[in-house]
């Protein structure tokens, strides 16, 4: 008799939930494991040697197979990783306790030595590592046994837990020395995801790591598809062909806002786009010139018209999403096609002239810098406009071969990092040769004191002379717009130093 009653009353229940539209996976609020995660990138990667990543996509791919010894949350605040604990008994000495029984992906443990290798090798002027800069300060390690490391610096430096330490994730020693450049292409780290494969221009695939420090994640695979179309992209979304699109194109925000089956994730992003003029070209180094290309620009037409209103005028180099270090004094270039021609012809172009732009492919993108050059040619600059893949166009940006290129800035959680390697002089990001006397010294500054005040005051005028001498043409700052599939939870809608939620796939499941 009252099992007969608990039947039924499990059956009208149901019958409620089923009348009322309810999903009844909802009631499982427990974490499922399983399944495969397809993520698309709208660019292929160069490189899966943490040391020797240059663009954000490497990154993204990377920083699911490795750790970092500090990791940066949501409120952008600074936490353990590989770390435990950290302690700065002086302002030059910073004492890393690491967490034991790590795994490497290969089975062997995470120690000390793999940490100083790390770091040396970065440090190694023959490694070449393009993030040697961020760790000069770095003179000496130091092992005090196999779970603790000494760092000693220099002098002060204040973004170092914040920017440096959370930038490069550990190799492992034993691996990186035998693999050499190999290490690259099959790289083994202590992160969420092992690597299984990398099809170049097409995928790379990982599978979760059982023995991961945090338990292993929930997702059972994980695929990285190259997807350059951003409109292929949204079908695939929309399709189930993938899961989670890294970026959305203004034009179908609203359609996947209302969409049943997908959620769209937004934030302001730590970052800037701009045009690199090529400061060794005889035209592009009249800082008039350059100035006459910024009030050419109409930024607020671009990006209602381009960007849907998802992205505001940028100023210099430090986004308003860091808040405290912004300058709003400094105001965008307003939109003056006169004074664009006064310039030109002070400096000795009246007629204008002809110069090419490179960029890589992006729908946003490219619309944006034909809009450029369309403003561009009313002032009479002849813009041509060329579309390279974006492994090319790092290549010529390295190199110092372009004119001008359009490329964009991310992952400024401290403004050291939107300005110190780009814009001191010989600094490894420092694309386009700039050099001026007084911005070396108010950067060298404000990386090496720790007083919020003081570092306020000097990032001020940083900008404002950034503002006037324009080694970059600085054109917007994103609203970071991503979307994915409504049956996964666990994404963190939050700038983070590089790509947002996907810095947490580990948290990611399927309801």
């Amino acid at each position: 008799m009252k099992k007969g009653f608990s039947k039924a009353l499990v059956l009208v229940i149901i019958g409620v939930f089923l009348i009322s539209g309810l999903n009844l996976s909802i009631i499982n609020a427990d974490p499922q494991y399983g399944g495969r995660l397809t993520v698309a990138l709208p660019a292929d990667i160069k490189t899966l040697d943490a040391r020797m990543i240059t663009d954000v996509y490497s990154e993204l791919v990377s920083t699911q197979i490795g750790d970092t010894l500090v990791e940066l949350n949501e409120r952008l605040e600074p936490t353990p990783a590989l770390a435990e604990s950290w302690e700065t008994p002086d302002p030059l000495t910073y004492i890393f306790h690491l967490r034991q029984g790590v795994m490497f992906h290969d089975g062997t443990e995470f120690t000390a030595e793999d940490v100083k290798y790390t770091f040396e090798t970065i440090l190694d002027e023959d490694f070449a590592s393009p993030n040697r800069t961020y760790f000069l300060p770095v003179t000496d390690i130091e092992i005090i046994d196999d779970y603790t490391i000494q760092l000693f610096l220099s002098e002060p430096m204040a973004p170092f837990i914040t920017q440096v330490i959370p930038m490069m994730q550990i190799v492992p020693k034993h691996l990186a020395e035998e693999m050499g450049e190999d290490f690259a292409f099959d790289p083994v780290g202590t992160g969420p995801f092992e690597f299984v494969r990398w099809i170049p221009g097409d995928r790379v695939e990982l599978r979760a790591f059982e023995d991961h420090w945090r338990g292993r994640p929930y997702i059972d695979e994980l695929t990285i598809r190259v997807i350059e179309e951003a409109s292929v992209q949204m079908m695939e979304l929309e399709t189930g062909g993938i899961d989670f699109a890294y970026t959305v194109p203004p034009d179908d925000v609203e359609w996947i806002r209302e969409a049943p089956n997908l959620i769209l994730g937004e934030y302001m992003a730590l970052a800037y786009g701009f045009i690199i003029p090529n400061l060794d070209h005889e035209i592009l180094s009249n800082k008039l010139v350059r100035q006459a290309m910024a009030y050419a620009i109409d930024r607020e037409e671009i990006n209602e018209t381009i960007y849907a209103g998802l992205a505001v005028p940028a100023s210099g180099p430090i986004p308003q999403s860091l808040a405290w270090a912004y300058n709003a004094d400094v105001a965008p270039y307003p939109y003056d096609p006169d004074r664009a021609r006064e310039l030109l012809a002070e400096a000795g172009y009246p007629d204008g002239f002809n110069i090419k732009l490179h960029r890589a492919p992006g729908e946003v993108g490219v619309l944006a810098m034909t809009a450029v050059q369309e403003q561009f040619a009313d002032v009479g600059i002849n813009m041509e406009l060329e579309i390279i893949e974006f492994g090319m166009l790092l290549d010529r940006l390295f190199s110092f071969e372009y004119e001008l290129i359009n490329i964009g800035w991310t992952g400024i959680v401290d403004p050291d990092y939107g300005t110190y390697s780009l814009f001191t002089t010989g600094a490894g990001y420092n694309f386009n040769n700039y050099s001026n006397p007084e911005i070396d010294f108010l950067l060298d500054y404000g990386r090496f004191t720790v007083d919020m005040d003081t570092r306020k005051e000097i990032y001020d005028r940083v900008q404002r002379i950034l503002a006037d001498e324009l080694p970059h043409i600085f054109i917007n700052t994103e609203i970071t717009t991503f979307a994915y599939n409504a049956d996964l939870e666990g994404f963190i809608h939050a700038p983070r130093r590089y790509g947002g939620p996907l810095n947490d796939l580990w948290r990611v499941y399927w309801k």
